[in-house]
C-alpha cells in the first residue's frame, strides 16, 4: 500500500450534497461512486459485479432478495457497515420528508408507494436486516433490472448514528473506509482531496 492514501478529484462545478438520498447531479453521484459503494458497482460494460454483497438470493417468484454482505467493512469511524445501515439509508431515502429526488427508484419495493403518499411509515419499507450481515429486500412486483439499480448512490448505506448528527452539524461526511474529505476551490473547479 502506498504511504500517500489521498486522493484527488477535480470537478467543473460545486458538489451540492455527499448525501447518498439527496445527491442528484452528476457532480455529486460521481463523487459518491468514487468514495463509496453499495452491495453491487457497475464493472466493464456495466456489468454487476459484486461489491458489499459477497452472495445474493433470490426467489422463484423474483420477489424477495437475500443479500450476504461484506464483514471487514468499516465506516470512517470504525464501526462496521451493516445490514442495518442500509435499512436506515433506505427508509430515510423513501420516507417523502427526506425529498429524495431519486426516491421513486425505490416504486418495485414493497410498501414504497404507500410510504410516498404518507400512507404508511418508512418502517414499513420491505427492508429488514435480519442479522448483521443478512439483508433482505421484499419487492411489490419482480423488477428485472434491481440489482443494475442497486450500483446506484442512492441504495447505498447510511450509518444511522453519523447521519442523524450530521444533520444538525457542519463536519466531515461519513463514508466508508478511513476518509476525510477536504473541499478546497481552485479558480472555477472543486478539488476534493481525500485522504486517510
Amino acid at each position: 500500500m502506498a504511504t500517500d492514501q489521498t486522493l484527488n478529484l477535480s470537478t467543473t462545478e460545486t458538489i451540492s450534497s455527499l448525501d447518498n438520498s439527496s445527491a442528484s447531479e452528476s457532480v455529486s453521484l460521481t463523487a459518491l461512486y468514487s468514495t463509496n459503494e453499495g452491495l453491487y458497482r457497475l464493472g466493464n460494460n456495466s456489468k454487476i459485479e459484486n461489491a458489499l454483497a459477497t452472495h445474493t438470493t433470490v426467489s422463484k417468484d423474483g420477489l424477495k432478495y437475500t443479500f450476504t454482505l461484506r464483514q471487514n467493512d468499516k465506516w470512517n469511524d470504525g464501526q462496521p457497515v451493516t445490514a442495518k445501515d442500509f435499512v436506515y439509508s433506505w427508509r430515510r431515502t423513501a420516507n417523502p420528508k427526506t425529498a429524495a429526488g431519486y426516491a421513486y427508484l425505490f416504486e418495485g419495493i414493497k410498501n414504497f408507494d404507500a410510504i410516498q403518499k404518507g400512507k404508511m411509515s418508512p418502517s414499513k419499507l420491505g427492508v429488514s436486516a435480519p442479522s448483521k450481515n443478512k439483508l433482505v429486500v421484499t419487492l411489490s412486483e419482480p423488477v428485472p433490472y434491481f440489482k443494475l439499480l442497486l450500483a446506484f448512490p442512492t441504495f447505498f448505506p447510511e450509518q444511522q448514528s453519523l447521519s442523524q448528527s450530521m444533520a444538525s452539524n457542519t463536519g466531515q461526511p461519513v463514508l466508508r473506509r478511513p476518509i476525510m474529505v477536504r473541499l478546497r476551490l481552485v479558480v472555477g473547479t472543486a478539488l476534493i482531496i481525500l485522504g486517510l
